[in-house]
Order: structure tokens, then sequence, then C-alpha cells
């Protein structure tokens, strides 16, 4: 488990690095009629008379046009005196050059003051890579094994993310994060499942908490790292080198899932492992389990389970033969969808809450997540996975609701609201992955369960863009 925990707080890094790495920086046009250095106060006393002001601020990405008679004034360059007649009121222009706040974020790097949607864009871009991913890594746990599939993840998410840290251009960098989503999301997918086919059916739910908690606790020490360490390259390194030996590590000492060997046929190596289970746990594997195991290793049922694996129909086939499963084939994907949206809508936008520090609001907002898991932990076995997953989204959404109505003035409120949303979706995250988990055989589960998380992803895909949607206030440099 604690080897789990550790990957699991890695991953989290990479699910949501790039809220930082690419998070907005104050800015405002370059004015050099009243200034020659870039390295000059943001918000200085003469700002009013160059650049627009409106009740959001001032105008980050338009300035006053010059005057006629600006070429016979001659600029003042002092921080406290820049006339009016320089610049002409009832003419606005784009800004030609920017000064930042800071040079943390690649918004800096490859200029993208006043490019919102391309901002933006990189982590739909980077969701899209997830969608493409969550069958891929599906087929190849299901075919390969559980174990395979997360190694293969766990190098390509180092060695992609070691490469992002040399990006020189918006495209290079953009191209990275799609190649990491698609080649190594699967990695929580397939720790998932692992732990999940390794315990039974009566620590499922405490697993799954455990698993949700290692996550949260993954983003609560990401927003410590980035305050800590605010340069998007040193971030990226610091988040990525480490990748490489945790997969020493588990290539060492994570066994592969012993319910997965036995759909194979693999009632041998089954059984080795299970009673190395046994042994870490300080007990011994009953003798009627073993000696059950090996009736089904040497009489029909090796035989049949080979048999089965091999005359199986396509599974698209299996799916459209049985009813049941082809209806939870088109709800489960719907709930992921929903989840998706909500989920990152909520942690990509806590850096932009007008309230306090965006490192203090994405832990907050990251922390909440823990009471939440807690909840579904105590309710699960409880009142059953539907009424959790139900009630938290209608929760949830009450309090989204009451946070777009709640009137100025009252930021305490509106925290609270949108930290009681993340609790809820967070309990709704617990719940949904256990509840797909179980839907499906185990033969199919990794596959069918990625298909639903996949089509998921077009509200992840959505959930970047959200500030894009809203960001007519975002133009606007907030008086400091």
């Amino acid at each position: 488990m604690a080897y789990a925990a550790i990957l699991i707080i890695f991953t989290a890094f990479s699910f949501l690095e790039n809220v930082f790495t690419t998070a907005r920086i104050k800015t405002r046009c370059h004015i050099p009629e009243c200034e020659n250095s870039m390295e000059q106060n943001l918000t200085p006393l003469w700002l009013a008379q160059a650049v627009p002001l409106s009740k959001y601020g001032y105008d980050n990405c338009h300035r006053f046009a010059a005057s006629n008679s600006s070429n016979s004034s001659a600029p003042t360059n002092s921080i406290n005196s820049c006339p009016s007649i320089l610049f002409d009121h009832s003419l606005i222009e784009p800004c030609e050059e920017f000064i930042y706040e800071n040079k943390n974020t690649i918004v800096y790097d490859f200029g993208l003051a006043c490019s919102e949607w391309r901002r933006s864009m990189i982590g739909s871009v980077r969701m899209l890579g997830m969608m493409v991913a969550m069958p891929l890594v599906g087929f190849v746990s299901d075919l390969r094994g559980r174990r395979t599939a997360l190694l293969i993840s766990v190098f390509c998410k180092g060695s992609i993310g070691i490469t992002r840290y040399f990006a020189n251009s918006y495209t290079y960098f953009i191209i990275s994060e799609f190649l990491e989503g698609a080649l190594a999301s699967g990695t929580f997918s397939c720790i998932y499942l692992l732990l999940m086919e390794t315990v039974g059916p009566r620590y499922r739910v405490g697993t799954g908490a455990f698993i949700s908690t290692s996550f949260a606790v993954g983003h609560m020490l990401l927003g410590w790292l980035s305050w800590a360490v605010p340069h998007w390259r040193n971030l990226t390194l610091l988040c990525y080198a480490p990748q490489f030996i945790l997969l020493l590590i588990y290539s060492r000492k994570i066994s592969e899932s012993p319910r997965w060997h036995i759909t194979k046929g693999c009632y041998d190596k089954a059984e080795k492992i299970l009673k190395q289970m046994a042994r870490t746990n300080g007990k011994q594997l009953s003798e009627k389990s073993v000696q059950l195991l090996r009736q089904t290793r040497n009489g029909k049922g090796r035989a049949q389970s080979i048999k089965n694996y091999q005359t199986e129909p396509n599974l698209v086939v299996l799916v459209f033969r049985h009813k049941p499963m082809l209806l939870r084939c088109l709800v489960s994907p719907l709930q992921w969808i929903t989840f998706s949206l909500i989920y990152y809508g909520l942690s990509i936008n806590s850096i932009n809450l007008n309230i306090g520090s965006k490192y203090l609001n994405h832990m907050a907002v990251t922390f909440i997540e823990i009471p939440g898991y807690l909840l579904a932990l105590a309710l699960l076995n409880r009142i059953g996975r539907k009424p959790v997953l139900t009630g938290g989204f209608w929760v949830c959404g009450a309090c989204q609701i009451g946070y777009i109505f709640t009137p100025a003035g009252h930021p305490n409120l509106s925290l609270a609201l949108y930290v009681l949303s993340k609790c809820c979706i967070s309990a709704v995250a617990m719940s949904l992955h256990i509840y797909t988990s179980e839907l499906y055989p185990t033969p199919h589960r990794h596959r069918l369960s990625s298909v639903s998380a996949s089509i998921g992803r077009l509200g992840a895909i959505i959930a970047p863009l959200t500030p894009a949607f809203v960001s007519s206030q975002f133009q606007y440099l907030y008086v400091l």
C-alpha cells in the first residue's frame, strides 16, 4: 500500500501540474512613451492616462493610441509623471509589448499574455490525449496484465515530462502535453484496478478511500511545491524526474493481479502471488483455498479458461448480446462526462478565484476532497453506491447554483460554497470509480471501464476551456 500511495501522489502531480505551469500572469501594455525599461511597476500612478479602465480594472490587452503631439513631447521616464497629452483617449489599440508581473509560467516564455484560448487549450489537449489513452491502456492491461500496463505508463510519464522541461515553443509544449496524456495517463486506472483486484470485496470501499485520499494528498502537495518552486521548468523537473526511481522500485515490488492470472488460466502464478501476499500480511493461505485452486488448475478449469479465452467472441459482440451490459455501457459514460467536467472545472478554476492566494485556494479545494472521500467511505456500504452517487451530484449542483447567485461582498460564503461543491464531487469520484469497476466482469473490466472513463474525458476536455468562456473579466488587470 505504501508503494501504491507514493505512485498515486506522483500521478496526482502530473494530472494538475499544468494548472500552475500554464497559469495566467497579470500583465499590461508596455508604454514606451512613459517608460524605457521592461522591468517597470505593474501599476504605476500614471497608468490611467495610458490604459483604459473599466469596472473590472485596467485593460491588460489594450492601450490608448499615441496622440499626434507625442512626437514633440519627450518621455519623462518618471514613474509619477506621464502626461495625458501623449495619448489619444478616443482611440484604443492592442498592445505591442507587455509588462509581466513575473516570469513563472509559459505565458511569459511563449507570449500568451492575451491569448486566453491558446493558454486554456493546453489543458484540453492533454485531456484529449487521456481520452485516446484509456481504451489503449485498457487493451494492454487486459491482454498483458495490469502490472505491464502500469510500468509502461510510468516510463512514458517520466520520459515525456522531462523532455517538456526543454520546451522552447508553444507547439513543442502542447505536443508533449498530448503525448503524455495519450501514452502515460493510464497510471491511475492501472494501480486502481490492481489494488481492487488484490483485496477482497469487504475491503474495496476502504481501498478506494485510500487511493482517493492519496490522490488528494498529491494535489495538496502540488500546491505547496508550486508555491515553493514557482518557475514552471523547475516545477516540471521536480514532478517528473523521480518517476524513473519509482519505475525501478515498482518493477521489483509490485506483483501482477492474481485475479488477472486466474482469468488467463495461469493458476500457478496466481497461487505464488497469493502466498506471497499472505506472508507479507503475516498470515497463511488456508489449505482449503490452496486445494481448490490446485483442483481448478489440474482439472477442467484451466483448459476451459484457455478455451474460452481463445474462442470468445469480439467484446463488442458480447456487449450487444447482453442487454443489461449494453445499458451499463451507455449510461456509465454520461456519469463520467458530468463528473469530469465538474471535478476538473473546480480544480482548474480554484487558482482563478479572486480570494486570497491561488496556492492556498488550490490547497483548500484539494484538502476538502478528503472529507468527501471519508463521507463516501461511511455511506457506500450502508446506503449503497447509487444513493451516494446521485446525492453527491445533486448537492454539488445546488452549491454551484448558490455560488453563482451569492451577492458581491461575501467572499467567505462564495469560497465555502465552492469548497463544499468540491467535497461533494469528491464523494461522487470515489463512488463512481468503485461503482464502475463493479459493473463489468474481470476479463473485460479494464477495457469496459476505460471506455466509460475515456468518453467521460469529453467533460475533462471542456473543463480547461471554462476560464476562456468567461475571459471577459480576465482581460483586465485588477488594481493591486
